[in-house]
């Protein structure tokens, strides 16, 4: 969801503990074309390092064929957190719709972008989930208030 100025994202996942690997990241399509390109944003949250991520992808990245791979050096607009109640796990992410960064998406009421998620819980490899699948990104369109 959004308020005009920020992007809300939240992620619930049935976990009773926050002992292991916990991350989560989400890969925008910026222009919404399903394209991986260039500059497209990756957000996301490190639970162990309590770390917010705020990066891009650069040519590298975009022939990758598995996800993980990012680019930071730009400034980190946005924040996270991780609870756990013994039952569940919430991540909670909150980024500008365009906080003046050449770096990061410049999105407004109209615009299309897509995104795939990466969950990592657990030990390694054996934890990842992502949802809809790697680079197939499901669409959203930014409402307006």
């Amino acid at each position: 969801m959004n308020d005009g100025t920020d992007l809300y994202l939240a992620v619930r996942v049935r976990q009773s503990s926050l002992d292991k690997v916990n991350n989560l990241r989400f890969d925008f399509d910026n222009d919404g074309d399903g394209v991986t390109e260039v500059g497209d944003d990756v957000i996301g949250y490190d639970a162990g390092s309590r770390t917010f991520l705020d990066e891009s992808l650069d040519q590298q990245c975009v022939n990758r064929t598995q996800a993980g791979c990012s680019v930071g050096g730009e400034p980190v607009d946005g924040s996270g957190a991780v609870g756990n109640d013994g039952a569940w796990t919430v991540f909670e992410l909150v980024h500008p719709l365009d906080g003046g960064d050449p770096a990061d998406f410049s999105l407004v009421a109209g615009d299309p972008v897509g995104f795939f998620l990466t969950l990592r819980v657990g030990e390694g490899a054996q934890g990842n989930t992502q949802f809809p699948g790697f680079r197939q990104y499901a669409g959203i369109t930014i409402v307006g208030n």
